[in-house]
C-alpha cells in the first residue's frame, strides 16, 4: 500500500540508469611516455556512442538501489493491514464557564473537554496526526498543526488560558482551514439543537460536557475617581437560579482582606439584577469586592455548596490611574463667553465639568488648550507630554448659518453622545482647511470639524465656528464635547490606561520604560514583555484572573522591583448564567471522516525517512566508488 502511488513513476529512473550505463563510453586505461602520443587516441572517430555490454560495477549497483529507495520514500509506503493515519482535529472552547464544577462528581466542564478529546485522540490509530484549537478573542494552536499524538497528549494536559465571553467563529473557521475538508470535533459546554443540527453538513460535530446549574455572581464592577477626589465603587450582582439568594458583599483590601471597608447582606429574587454603589477614600491599594452565598433562614435560598463558579465571586479592582488633566484656554472674553466658559483666558468652568481636572494658564504646560488661534509645537518634545488643542475659527466677516442633520464620525471619541440637534452652526466657509487633516463632521458636504495630527502625536481638533453668533455653547452638546476632548487627551497621558480589566483584555501602559520587564501572574507564571512601541507597552491577553504584577528587573541583583498591580476578573452575564449548560455526547465518529494526515501534510512516518537515509548512503557510496576514475571500473 502506497499512500501516493503516482510516486511511483520515480521507477522509470531505474531504465534510465541503466541506459547511462549500457551507452556510457569506456576506455581502456593508457600509459603514454609523452605527451605528443595522446594524439592518437584524441583523432579517433568520434562517431557517437555504441551500445556495450553492461557491466557490473559497485557504482552501478548503488545508483539503482538510490533510486530505488527515493521512489519508495516518494510513495509514501505503508504497512499491508495498517489503517491510515488521519489528521484528528479538536477546536476546545476556553470560557470561564468551563471551570464550573459539577454538584454531582466534582469535575469541572474542562476536565470533561479534556478528557472526550483525550478518548479521540486514543482512539485515532498511533501514527495519526493532531492540530488542537482553543477558542478566544483570538484563537490559539495548542498542539499543531499535524503534531504527533503523543506530543497533542501532552500539550492537553498543561493548563489553558481561560478568557471571558467570545465568539467562537473565528477558532472553527482556523480549525476547518487547517482540517483541509475534514471533521472537526467542537468540545464547548453548551449547544443548542440548531447549532448541532446546522453543524452537521459543514462536518462538525458539536461535544457539549457542560451540566446546568444555579449561580450567582458579579458580572460588573467599576472603580472610578469622583470630582471630590474620592472612589467610587460599583459591584453588580445577578441571581442566575429560580431560588431566591442570601449573600454577603464585603469591599476589602486586596492586602488585607480580612478588614472590610464595606460590607452588606442581600438578598437577591430569582432572576434578579441589582447594584450597589460605594464611596471610600481614595487609596493606591487594589480593592477586592467578594460575595459569598450563605443559606437562608428557610432553607431555600442558594447555598453555598450550590455555587460551584467562584470565579465570578470575586473582583479586583485597581487604583484608579493618577491622570489630572491640566486645561487652558487662550481665548478672548468674546468667544471665551459665546462658548460658556466666562472670562478670557479662564477654563475654571471647563474643568469643573471634567473629573480631576484643573485649570492652569496656557503658559503652565497644559496638557489640552482651547484657542482660536494654532499654538507653535516644538518638535523635540516629549510625544506624551506635547499640548493637543482645540481651535475655534473665531469671528466671520460673513458668516454662513447652517442647520442640522449634520453628519457626524460617531466612532470617535470626540463625538461620543453628541448630535448637535437644534445647533445653529455659524461660520466662515470661505477659511482654507488644512488638505491633511480628517474630517469629523459635516453639513452637507461642508466640513464643520476637523482633526490633524501634529509630530510627537499630539492631535489638533478645529471647528469652523464662529462662538459669538452660533448658539452651540448654549447647547446640550457642548459640554458632551468638551468632556470628551479632555478624556481622548487623558487616554494618552503617560502611566497606565486602565488598572482593572476583564478576563482576556490587554494592559497598557504608556510612556513604559523602554526596556524588558517582567509580566507575573496570580498563578506565579513569569514571562519577559517589552514595549510595542517606543511609548507603549501592550501585554498579551490577560487569561487568569486575579491580581498581575508588571515588575522591573534589577540589575546585577536577580531581584525584581514591582512597577504597577493590577486586577483581572470575570466579568459579564452571558459567562455567569449556567442554566443553559448542556452535555452532548455523539458517540463514536467515523475515523475515515477526518483527514488524511499523509495527504494533508502531516510529517513524514518513521519508514519513510528510513527509505531517504538509505538513499543518502548509496549516493554517498556511488561518490566512492567513483573517486577514482582509474580503478572506478565503470
Amino acid at each position: 500500500m502506497f499512500a501516493n502511488p503516482l510516486g511511483l513513476l520515480g521507477l522509470a529512473s531505474l531504465a534510465a540508469i541503466l541506459g547511462l550505463h549500457l551507452y556510457r563510453r569506456r576506455r581502456r586505461p593508457l600509459v603514454v611516455s609523452a605527451v605528443f602520443l595522446w594524439d592518437e587516441v584524441t583523432n579517433e572517430a568520434q562517431g557517437g556512442r555504441a551500445r556495450q555490454p553492461l557491466r557490473r560495477s559497485l557504482s552501478l549497483l548503488a545508483e539503482l538501489f538510490g533510486a530505488l529507495f527515493l521512489t519508495l520514500a516518494l510513495a509514501g509506503p505503508r504497512w499491508f493491514g495498517a489503517e491510515t493515519a488521519r489528521h484528528y482535529v479538536a477546536v476546545i472552547d476556553s470560557s470561564a464557564s468551563l471551570t464550573a464544577r459539577s454538584a454531582i462528581d466534582g469535575t469541572t466542564a474542562r476536565e470533561r473537554a479534556r478528557e472526550a478529546v483525550t478518548r479521540s485522540l486514543r482512539e485515532m490509530p498511533s501514527d495519526s496526526r493532531a492540530t488542537l484549537v482553543l477558542t478566544g478573542p483570538e484563537p490559539i494552536v495548542l498542539a499543531g498543526p499535524f503534531a504527533f499524538r503523543d506530543e497533542a497528549l501532552a500539550e492537553l494536559a498543561k493548563p489553558w488560558p481561560i478568557f471571558g465571553d467570545h465568539d467562537p467563529t473565528a477558532g472553527l473557521l482556523l480549525g476547518a482551514e487547517l482540517a483541509a475538508g475534514g471533521a472537526i470535533d467542537h468540545v464547548t459546554d453548551h449547544v443548542s439543537k440548531a447549532s448541532a443540527t446546522a453543524s452537521a453538513t459543514e462536518r462538525i460535530r458539536w461535544i457539549a460536557v457542560g451540566e446546568p446549574a444555579s449561580n450567582v455572581g458579579i458580572t460588573a464592577a467599576l472603580r472610578a475617581r469622583t470630582t471630590d477626589g474620592d472612589d467610587e465603587i460599583r459591584v453588580v450582582v445577578r441571581n442566575a437560579s429560580d431560588r431566591a439568594a442570601t449573600l454577603r458583599l464585603t469591599l476589602a483590601p486586596a492586602d488585607e482582606p480580612g478588614t472590610a471597608v464595606a460590607e452588606e447582606a442581600l438578598v437577591l429574587e430569582p432572576d434578579e439584577t441589582r447594584g450597589w454603589t460605594y464611596r471610600v477614600r481614595s487609596t493606591a491599594r487594589v480593592m477586592v469586592a467578594r460575595i459569598d452565598p450563605v443559606g437562608g433562614p428557610d432553607g431555600a435560598s442558594l447555598g453555598a455548596a450550590l455555587d460551584g463558579f467562584p470565579i465570578d465571586d470575586v473582583a479586583y479592582l485597581g487604583p484608579p490611574p493618577q491622570k489630572t488633566l491640566r486645561l487652558a484656554s487662550r481665548l478672548e472674553a468674546g468667544p471665551s463667553q459665546g462658548l460658556g466658559l466666562g472670562a478670557a483666558g479662564s477654563a475654571e468652568r471647563w474643568a469643573e465639568i471634567v473629573i480631576d481636572a484643573t485649570a492652569v494658564g496656557s503658559d503652565e504646560s497644559p496638557h489640552l488648550v482651547i484657542s482660536a488661534d494654532a499654538i507653535p509645537t516644538d518638535p523635540m518634545a516629549e510625544a506624551l507630554s506635547s499640548p493637543w488643542q482645540l481651535l475655534v475659527q473665531g469671528r466671520a466677516a460673513e458668516p454662513s448659518h447652517l442647520v442640522g442633520p449634520f453628519l457626524l464620525d460617531a466612532s470617535h471619541g470626540l463625538l461620543d453622545g453628541v448630535s448637535f440637534d437644534g445647533v445653529v452652526w455659524s461660520m466662515d466657509e470661505s477659511a482654507t482647511i488644512d488638505p491633511a487633516a480628517s474630517v469629523l463632521a459635516y453639513a452637507g458636504d461642508t466640513p464643520l470639524i476637523t482633526e490633524a495630527l501634529l509630530p510627537g502625536s499630539a492631535r489638533v481638533w478645529k471647528l469652523r465656528i464662529d462662538p459669538e453668533r452660533s448658539n452651540l455653547g448654549r447647547s446640550a452638546d457642548w459640554p458632551i464635547l468638551l468632556a470628551n476632548a479632555a478624556e481622548e487627551r487623558r487616554l494618552a497621558l503617560p502611566g497606565p490606561d486602565r488598572t482593572s480589566l476583564a478576563l482576556g483584555e490587554r494592559f497598557l501602559w504608556r510612556g513604559a520604560p523602554n526596556e524588558p520587564l517582567e509580566l507575573v501572574a496570580p498563578g506565579g507564571a513569569r514571562r519577559m514583555i517589552e514595549s510595542t512601541t517606543s511609548t507603549d507597552l501592550i501585554t498579551p491577553r490577560l487569561d487568569e484572573p486575579g491580581l498581575w504584577e508588571l515588575r522591573r528587573p534589577r540589575a546585577g541583583t536577580g531581584a525584581t522591583a514591582v512597577l504597577q498591580t493590577f486586577g483581572v476578573s470575570l466579568l459579564g452575564a452571558a459567562e455567569s448564567d449556567l442554566r443553559d449548560r448542556s452535555s452532548v455526547d455523539p458517540g463514536p465518529r467515523n475515523r475515515e471522516d477526518f483527514g488524511d494526515a499523509l495527504a494533508q501534510g502531516g510529517r513524514t512516518p518513521w519508514l519513510e525517512s528510513v527509505l531517504i537515509l538509505l538513499a543518502a548512503a548509496m549516493l554517498g557510496l556511488d561518490w566512492w566508488a567513483l573517486r577514482d576514475r582509474s580503478g572506478g571500473g565503470a
